[in-house]
């Protein structure tokens, strides 16, 4: 992916992008609550010896989850492919992904086409939704109407999970989410 198909190289400039959409009055921001790691796994499950997961650990999963998200979250993906994975600016690092993913809301599955930015140094992955991309083999994929922009990140100190998604009012209107 190069800039003259209209991708942002740079963490940077997908970061910008990712805040213009969040800011845009067209769109509806959605962030969800931060999620304590090790609170949930206490009140979820009973470890035997007990588990305490670090930030670096979770951040660990998160990579790996953004590269094979089947793996991972098979109970939203049920097909996904990742290529292209090359370093960016320092410490960060860029990839395309497709997948068939289960909506937000609905029972509906469709294909999302994602360009994948990670910083390693602040410990984000920006996932930026596309209407359509080019594949590896150089087919041309589109998506559904459902592939939104999103954002996940570590939290310092105890481990959390921070997720904002920001998609089209329109689209979430399509899903059935009420935009207020």
């Amino acid at each position: 992916m190069t800039r003259e198909i209209g991708i942002p190289y740079s963490f940077a400039s997908a970061d910008a992008e990712f805040s213009e959409a969040w800011q845009n009055p067209k769109h509806t921001a959605i962030e969800l609550p931060a999620v304590d790691v090790n609170k949930v796994l206490a009140s979820r499950y009973v470890l035997d010896p007990p588990v305490h997961v670090t930030r670096s650990m979770v951040w660990d999963m998160e990579v790996k989850k953004s590269w094979d998200p089947l793996t991972y979250i098979p109970y939203v993906v049920s097909e996904a492919r990742s290529w292209g994975r090359h370093p960016t600016e320092e410490g960060c690092e860029h990839f395309c992904r497709s997948s068939i993913q289960r909506a937000w809301i609905t029972e509906k599955t469709g294909k999302v086409l994602e360009d994948v930015r990670i910083n390693h140094k602040q410990q984000r992955v920006l996932f930026m939704g596309r209407a359509s991309m080019t594949s590896q083999e150089g087919d041309t994929l589109r998506a559904a109407a459902f592939s939104p922009c999103s954002m996940s990140n570590t939290q310092p100190g105890e481990p959390k999970q921070l997720r904002r998604i920001c998609g089209a009012s329109s689209f979430l209107q399509e899903i059935g989410m009420t935009v207020m």
